[in-house]
């Protein structure tokens, strides 16, 4: 079994309206061991005068900066063909809270899957997603946020909401937690499509 660890960031905390800005992608095995990482850039259509300022502020990619970017259709090609031929479960670095509803960064992927290869298309990659969040919760308590996380088990962060480093952290607390049996629950196959633990589910 195959495993794509991933972070990103993006143009907004809405995955209706924002757009991917940075994505790290970390192939690795079922031991969480690294295979293969794969970073892309995506080039937003949003116009200077819409750009979100809040959003610049949390990862410090500007408007100006994100014109020299890669074509959002060319980074989804590379990203399709990293991710082809392999048996894939996702799982990945970061949620956020919006009016009440926790949004995955796979929403934003699904999102732009959908655009770009049509509907349903991640979901046939990835038979499911969850967060290191969601599993350090079956088994700690206190804050889950990337940040508590990686301090609570000693994993150094270098640039908090980097996509390359918090994907690499991410994979860090995998590693950790890989083999405690709260974890290994959540690796049985889930065959029935629609028993994905889908991006708006409340946490």
């Amino acid at each position: 079994m195959t495993y794509v660890v991933f972070d990103l960031e993006t143009t907004s905390l809405n995955p209706v309206t924002g757009e991917i800005l940075t994505g790290s992608f970390i192939k690795c095995d079922e031991e969480f061991n690294q295979a293969q990482i794969l970073n892309l850039t995506f080039r937003p259509l949003v116009h200077k005068d819409f750009w979100d300022a809040s959003a610049q502020n949390i990862h410090g990619i500007s408007w100006e900066a994100a014109q020299d970017f890669t074509p959002a259709m060319e980074s989804m090609a590379e990203l399709d063909a990293f991710l082809e031929g392999v048996s894939t479960r996702c799982v990945f670095a970061n949620y956020q809270q919006v009016q009440g509803k926790y949004y995955f960064d796979v929403a934003y992927l699904r999102s732009y899957y959908d655009n770009y290869f049509g509907f349903y298309s991640l979901n046939q990659k990835c038979q499911w997603q969850v967060s290191a969040h969601t599993l350090y919760k079956k088994i700690h308590s206190g804050p889950a946020n990337l940040k508590a996380v990686c301090k609570a088990l000693g994993i150094e962060q270098l640039s908090h909401h980097d996509a390359g480093d918090d994907a690499r952290v991410t994979l860090e607390i995998f590693k950790q937690l890989g083999n405690d049996m709260a974890v290994k629950s959540f690796r049985r196959p889930m065959i029935d499509i629609k028993k994905i633990i889908d991006l708006e589910v409340v946490i």
